[in-house]
């Protein structure tokens, strides 16, 4: 609950082939660096986003290009469906 944008660039960095990422309740993580670590680590299968309404649509799209994500969770996420 408690990494920070610098921990996660640290992963998106060195994990690049990453497939699992619980980042539930990390209110510390910016727009920006969510939006990095999705581009990064394009080969997740399981994205939980659980208790986090902070990003920003841009960042919520950028899940979309998760082609091998087969598991999400936003439950508590402010997503506007156009």
């Amino acid at each position: 609950q408690n990494i920070s944008d610098r921990g996660i660039q640290l992963v998106a960095d060195n994990y690049q082939g990453l497939q699992k990422l619980d980042i539930t309740r990390c209110i510390k993580l910016t727009d920006d660096a969510l939006q990095k670590v999705l581009e990064k680590c394009s080969a997740l299968e399981s994205l939980n986003m659980y208790a986090l309404s902070s990003f920003t649509d841009k960042a919520y799209t950028k899940i979309g290009y998760l082609g091998n994500l087969t598991f999400l969770d936003l439950c508590g996420a402010q997503v506007t469906i156009y």
